[in-house]
């Protein structure tokens, strides 16, 4: 069985990848990297993501977002979330991206 983790960096990221593992699952992180860090910023972040999957040993794929993910942020067919809830257009997007 192989499954797609949407893998944050965080520790419940890591911890899915790691169960999933155990429980025999074949396991791709995919981590979607945001167009607002500065460039510095983004290599530290690409640089610790790398090394947090190292330890689980599964691949790790970093997709950029662009100008189509932009442009969803402006306009969000569905409404935006409320207070740290992300808003589901981003859920769908990354969903979707995630298959690609």
């Amino acid at each position: 069985m192989k499954a797609l983790v949407l893998f944050s960096g965080g520790l419940d990221s890591l911890l899915a990848v790691k169960l999933m593992q155990e429980a025999g699952v074949e396991v791709e992180a995919v981590h979607f990297l945001q167009p607002f860090l500065p460039p510095e910023v983004e290599a530290k972040h690409i640089e610790r993501l790398r090394q947090l999957m190292a330890q689980t040993g599964a691949p790790l794929r970093i997709v950029r977002l662009d100008e189509d993910y932009l442009r969803m942020l402006e306009a969000p067919k569905h409404g935006y979330g409320r207070a740290f809830n992300p808003c589901l257009d981003c859920h769908i997007y990354f969903l979707r991206k995630a298959g690609e």
